[in-house]
């Protein structure tokens, strides 16, 4: 199909990722993302590096849950300042005990479209509001992208 996989890595000591989804009586999802697979050691050598850092992309597309090893946080914060992309799209989904709040907002600092839900949304809000626990609900979707345009450089 013409696609480009030569910055595909293979690796030959983890088995690919995998989620298991149970869908509880009112038909909410529980996720539960297996640990010690690929997605959890993203290690580009330094060929890889140079090779990226010289094309210009379109769209680079990050999210949350491959931020859960520091190792895939580190090869990230690298490609941040390595790579050369007209647009930076982030997937925040949201999975209990598979993100850390700093994660998110170092994340935001670099996104230029945004995938989230609604209690991503709210989730979000409150971090950017720094009041976790009185945090009231969006009153509109408006507001949260004010509220996320004004807050995000602020962060580290």
């Amino acid at each position: 199909m013409g696609i480009d996989t030569s910055y595909i890595l293979i690796d030959k000591k983890r088995p690919t990722g995998t989620v298991t989804v149970q869908l509880q009586a009112e038909g909410i999802p529980v996720f539960t993302i297996n640990r010690g697979v690929a997605w959890d050691s993203i290690t580009p050598g330094e060929k890889e590096f140079e090779a990226l850092s010289r094309e210009e992309w379109d769209v680079f597309c990050f999210g949350t849950l491959a931020q859960r090893s520091e190792e895939n946080r580190k090869t990230l914060k690298r490609l941040f300042s390595e790579i050369k992309a007209k647009y930076f799209f982030y997937d925040v989904n949201l999975r209990t005990g598979n993100y850390k709040e700093e994660w998110i907002l170092s994340s935001l600092k670099y996104t230029t479209i945004l995938k989230l839900n609604e209690e991503e949304a709210a989730s979000i809000s409150c971090m950017l509001s720094g009041t976790p626990g009185t945090c009231k609900p969006l009153t509109s979707y408006k507001a949260f992208c004010l509220l996320a345009t004004e807050n995000i450089l602020k962060f580290p």
